[in-house]
């Protein structure tokens, strides 16, 4: 019985190996945060976790895949990266973060170009549709899928905020229509014009507020009896 039980192992672990580069077959748990924003730019963010007993058998296959992986994605000019941690129950969790821009870009990237990402300028609205197969949805045991934009206008997944909606191991075709996020970088832009334009208004309101002295030019509060430099009485003042 013991011999069997070891034989099956090795079976298992033949299979795994057949199927990468697929790495993501056999990992305990995938999860996926897409977020889309104006400009056709997105990033996008995938965790893996594998069991003690898979990193030991592919672990360095794994490795193996993730390296190439984010070397290609460098190539077509995809910002990427990987990381690594041991959890406490001894678990793995890689930790894949990319951005870029085009969504056929990231479609061919990511979703085997098994998923219609479209924009319509003229609603300001992006349309995404996915099958949950494919190199990082395939074969784990959980799969989670976020996507997260603008404002989410419909979906059949469960909407977590105004923004965001999710899909918890789902085995029908992903559907959503949504808004597009401003950029990070756009987001701080409009930040500081709307602090600048703030200040500016501010100043002018406190200019207006303020009278001047015909008889020396000074301005001063609109209460003031007397001007501070001249001296000249509030009825000798003009405002402006």
């Amino acid at each position: 019985m013991k011999k069997s039980s070891i034989t099956l192992s090795i079976l298992v672990v033949v299979l795994l190996t057949m199927l990468l580069p697929a790495c993501t077959t056999g990992a305990l748990s995938i999860d996926v945060a897409l977020t889309l924003y104006t400009g056709e730019n997105w990033k996008i963010q995938i965790d893996l976790v594998y069991s003690r007993q898979e990193i030991q058998f592919i672990g360095p296959q794994i490795e193996q895949w993730l390296a190439t992986s984010v070397a290609e994605w460098q190539v077509q000019d995809i910002r990427a990266s990987y990381s690594q941690k041991v959890l406490d129950d001894g678990k793995v969790s890689y930790q894949i973060n990319a951005s870029g821009q085009g969504f056929s870009k990231l479609n061919a990237a990511f979703f085997d170009n098994l998923a219609t990402i479209s924009y319509d300028e003229a609603t300001n609205q992006i349309t995404f549709s996915y099958l949950s197969v494919g190199e990082f949805f395939g074969a784990a045991l959980s799969r989670t899928f976020s996507l997260s934009g603008g404002k989410v206008i419909a979906s059949n997944g469960v909407q977590e905020d105004s923004n965001t909606v999710t899909w918890v191991s789902p085995v029908n075709v992903i559907n959503a229509t949504l808004m597009p996020a401003l950029q990070p970088g756009l987001v701080i832009l409009v930040v500081i014009g709307a602090v600048v334009l703030v200040i500016v208004v501010i100043a002018i309101g406190r200019r207006a507020g303020k009278k001047r002295c015909f008889n020396c030019g000074v301005r001063m509060p609109r209460r003031a009896e007397f001007c501070t430099e001249c001296g000249i009485g509030m009825g000798e003042i003009t405002y402006g």
